[in-house]
């Protein structure tokens, strides 16, 4: 069990306060020493403790504390200068421990506040250095670029005192040879005309140029994409006159969509558009095989231009226009736009309602609410 010191010597001036505490037996372990305020406590191993409830507040960061070999000594710094009946206050147990956990709060805000006093000022004398080390590159880079100018003026201005000197030179043995004939004028060649030089190359596949060690390997491999050509639809080389009909082209594609060959049908349909551009039918017909495939973007893009051709807009041209919508919505939903889905099912219902379409619309109005929340 510690013993707990209670005789103290203290003595007091104006504004100081000096305590001296006997210690009986000195102990080699360290001495604990905690200040405050109003409290002040000396923890030494397990031997003793001695703690002092202050009458009176102190200036705790003004105070000192000295060990000495057979006593501690403190010097207490008062803050109202004036004379103490008591060194202590008389409290009971309750207040002492209120005192206690007061005097730890202030001490760990004081440590909180130097610490962050401590931080700044190490974070503002960083910048200080950051700032008079730039300032220093800056002036080094300046007398160095300062030191490149005068050495590139320096060089010039030997060079050109050179220069004058061979120039003073040749004009003097010039003039004093007598046996040099020059010359009124000196003939020059002719300048050639320029002409165009025309080049034809002959008709490649490849971009790569033409080898004889490897044209076997390129002929096997325009075969075997010519087959992969003709598995999926058509190639042009291969159809007949009466064949390159935009028209036959189409119900061919048709035919093929109908027996679910969707590549056959792009195929035909893209053959068509390549002989007619203007034919919005094969766009709309196109964009269902590519729906067919899941190529939506593709989709989508065939109906947008089938739309384009379907202008003005008028009663005949009604229905295509709604399937169109219809179609640029379905794939904008299997995308996840939802809402770009919704406003192109609401575009369709406008032209023509539909008990179907208004079905679809409020399952995609529900899907979309449940999203926003």
């Amino acid at each position: 069990m510690p013993v707990f010191l209670k005789d103290a010597k203290w003595d007091q001036n104006y504004d100081e306060i000096k305590i001296e505490i006997q210690l009986k037996r000195i102990t080699r372990t360290p001495i604990d020493i905690f200040t405050s305020s109003k409290y002040l406590k000396v923890h030494c191993s397990s031997t003793y403790i001695w703690e002092a409830f202050l009458l009176h507040e102190i200036r705790d960061e003004e105070s000192r504390c000295k060990i000495f070999p057979t006593y501690i000594q403190f010097v207490l710094k008062k803050k109202v200068p004036f004379q103490w009946n008591s060194l202590e206050k008389n409290v009971d147990s309750d207040e002492k421990a209120k005192i206690r956990i007061e005097a730890v709060a202030e001490k760990h805000n004081t440590t909180v506040k130097n610490c962050t006093e401590i931080s700044k000022y190490i974070d503002e004398k960083k910048r200080e250095e950051i700032i008079n080390s730039t300032s220093r590159d800056a002036k080094q880079r300046e007398t160095y670029q300062q030191m490149v100018k005068s050495a590139i003026h320096y060089e010039l201005k030997k060079t050109d005192e050179v220069e004058t000197v061979k120039s003073n030179n040749f004009v003097y043995n010039l003039a004093d040879t007598p046996n040099i004939e020059i010359k009124d004028s000196i003939s020059l060649p002719v300048v050639r005309k320029a002409k165009t030089i025309g080049i034809t190359f002959s008709d490649r596949n490849f971009i790569t140029p033409k080898r004889e060690s490897q044209e076997e390997e390129e002929r096997k491999w325009l075969l075997k994409q010519k087959e992969a050509r003709k598995a999926i639809g058509f190639v042009e080389e291969d159809l007949r006159p009466e064949e390159r009909n935009p028209q036959w082209l189409k119900e061919k594609g048709d035919d093929f969509f109908k027996n679910q060959n969707y590549l056959g049908a792009i195929s035909a349909y893209s053959t068509a558009i390549m002989l007619c551009d203007k034919y919005w039918e094969l766009f709309l017909n196109r964009s269902a095989a590519h729906f067919a495939c899941k190529n939506f973007k593709k989709c989508i893009e065939d109906c947008t231009h089938a739309l384009e051709l379907l202008s003005p807009p008028c009663e005949a041209n009604l229905d295509a226009r709604k399937s169109c919508l219809i179609r640029r919505g379905a794939a904008l939903a299997r995308l996840g736009l939802i809402r770009q889905s919704y406003d192109e099912i609401l575009a369709a219902l406008k032209l023509k309602p539909d008990k179907i379409l208004e079905r679809d619309a409020e399952m995609l109005r529900c899907k979309l609410e449940n999203e926003l929340n």
